[in-house]
């Protein structure tokens, strides 16, 4: 587990998606997990978990794509919250085309970000997206 100084802090961390009243700390939390389990050996052996992973979930909290994008939004905050790295480092990832693209292009940018995390915390991938998750109950 991370150390409890890295967890402290993200104001908006237990907003409502706006959509369907979908809470973002669910959504997000099973999105972390998700791609937390998505190294790159799983993706070569089965490229279509992330996006499977994120259809069970969008069905699973009923939420619509714009629900989905702003709980992997909320969880890019509370990663970069708990892993300690600078947000002003990290890339901001652009919401391109339709939200079905964008949505996937944000999935793969949050994969990229945890195993970042994890390497810069020293910590487990699914350990960071847990902390982060813990941060958006």
């Amino acid at each position: 587990m991370l150390p409890p100084e890295r967890v402290d802090g993200l104001a908006d961390a237990t907003a409502e998606a706006e959509e369907d009243g979908v809470s973002e700390g669910l959504v997000a939390a099973e999105v972390a997990a998700a791609l937390a389990g998505a190294t790159d050996g799983v993706l070569a052996a089965a490229p279509l978990t992330v996006p499977m992973a994120l259809s069970v979930c969008m069905v699973r909290h009923e939420a619509g794509t714009d629900g989905l994008i702003a709980a992997m939004q909320s969880l890019r905050r509370a990663v970069l919250a708990v892993s300690g790295l600078d947000p002003r480092s990290e890339p901001v990832p652009l919401e391109a085309g339709d939200p079905r693209t964008a949505a996937l292009g944000l999935a793969e940018h949050l994969r990229g970000l945890l195993f970042r995390a994890a390497r810069a915390c020293a910590a487990a991938p699914d350990d960071v997206a847990e902390a982060a998750a813990s941060r958006l109950a």
